[in-house]
């Protein structure tokens, strides 16, 4: 899946290791720890999307957790991007123009998390930090003129996993949204606390309905 983080796309890989760092870093989930979710997508802007509606399930497995450095600087060595897969079993491409990459951050020092997404982050966007849950939110302007691109993006602090993503592209002239995307966490984390459901609304990493734009007209 499109990898909402900061703009960025960014795959890590190295040895697991669960154990906390020095500044109290570790992995919440465990090596092979499922995670399913629900994908919609709600679409009037099919000149732009090519279409109109989606709902679909994916998952991914916690595979190949990167070794957490003991002393953490920059905040690439905060998450790892894992490869997402349809219910029934099948690679979801990154050729697809659907997001294709599901993000899981370390847990365990959510104040050093914040001091090193913040300065990579976008100016029209900031950090969301509850007791719960941790992530982005903001807007910027839309794919064309008289748009407004509206994301949000949050993970449950107590796994790191993705927990909701909500995007909307509003058209201030037609006065409606005309692109919704919508991610629903529906699993609990194998042997975790109890059944999770978790809804996400219209969304994506600053980076959904901007990246089929772009590969759009790219191809024109």
């Amino acid at each position: 899946m499109f990898v909402i983080m900061l703009g960025l796309l960014i795959a890590l890989s190295a040895p697991s290791v669960y154990g906390a760092n020095t500044q109290g870093l570790h992995w919440g989930l465990n090596e092979g720890d499922r995670l399913d979710y629900r994908f919609v997508v709600h679409s009037s802007y099919t000149t732009m999307v090519p279409f109109t509606s989606i709902d679909e399930g994916f998952y991914f497995i916690a595979d190949d957790l990167p070794l957490i450095p003991d002393t953490v600087v920059t905040a690439t060595n905060l998450y790892k991007t894992f490869q997402a897969y349809w219910s029934n079993g099948s690679m979801i491409s990154s050729s697809s123009g659907l997001p294709n990459l599901v993000t899981v951050f370390v847990v365990g020092n959510w104040s050093l998390v914040n001091s090193l997404v913040f300065p990579a982050m976008p100016s029209l966007y900031r950090i969301v930090d509850s007791e719960l849950l941790w992530g982005i939110e903001g807007n910027q302007p839309g794919p064309e003129v008289g748009q407004t691109n509206n994301m949000s993006m949050t993970f449950l602090k107590s796994d790191g996993a993705l927990y909701k993503v909500h995007q909307t592209i509003y058209d201030w002239f037609t006065d409606e949204d005309v692109f919704e995307y919508e991610i629903t966490r529906v699993t609990e984390k194998s042997g975790g606390y109890g059944f999770l459901t978790l809804i996400a609304v219209a969304s994506i990493a600053v980076e959904i309905v901007i990246a089929l734009v772009l590969m759009k007209k790219h191809r024109q």
